[in-house]
């Protein structure tokens, strides 16, 4: 596996299963592929129904597209994970409550890009920018915060984040690019940091 994660584009997977004696990929109990040393989640079925998913110890890395389109409403991430690739829970439509690992370093772009029923989100201290997208279309996040790590926001960042109203601006961030938050139409009042150094064109339009 190269790194760029798997897609399978079957939204009617439900499981997956590894043959006994592959020694590169496993499979836990709900069908969700890992690498065999299981330091990487690879793919979650995306027609899984569950309630809660549990990311376990020792996982680092949650791969591209890991979870794409899946069905699952709560997801509880160990603090082993350090890595969330580029669209890893893009257009998860049912996803409500998503509590993230404090050892992340990096969130990639569009990672949660239409989670449409998120409603907040914590980031912890070990991450330093907000990418491209991230929680784009997020349309009923309502609450976000920010470490005092963060200097960059990058371009649309919280697109479209229509029911977005509670969210700091940490005295770390140097930088709010184009489009931030751009769309977020019920954010009532922000207060920009004296660290702040160049705010990008429709940031706030």
């Amino acid at each position: 596996m190269d790194g760029t994660g798997i897609y399978s584009g079957y939204i009617s997977l439900k499981s997956i299963t590894v043959e006994e004696g592959n020694t590169s990929f496993f499979t836990d109990d709900n069908g969700v592929l890992y690498n065999s040393e299981k330091t990487t989640l690879f793919l979650y079925p995306a027609a899984k129904l569950t309630e809660e998913y549990i990311i376990p110890d020792g996982v680092g890395t949650i791969a591209p597209h890991a979870f794409n389109g899946a069905k699952v409403k709560k997801i509880t991430m160990s603090d082993s994970v350090r890595t969330i690739g580029k669209r890893a829970f893009y257009e998860c439509a049912v996803l409500e409550e998503m509590t993230l690992s404090e050892n992340l370093t990096r969130i990639g772009e569009y990672a949660f890009f239409k989670c449409v029923e998120l409603g907040e989100i914590k980031i912890y201290d070990k991450i330093t920018a907000v990418n491209e997208y991230t929680f784009g279309r997020c349309y009923k996040l309502r609450k976000v915060e920010l470490p005092e790590t963060i200097n960059t926001i990058y371009s649309s960042a919280f697109r479209d984040c229509s029911k977005l109203n509670d969210i700091n601006i940490p005295e770390s961030v140097l930088h709010i690019n184009g489009n931030a938050f751009c769309g977020c139409s019920e954010l009532a009042e922000i207060t920009l940091p004296k660290s702040l150094k160049t705010i990008g064109s429709g940031a706030f339009q």
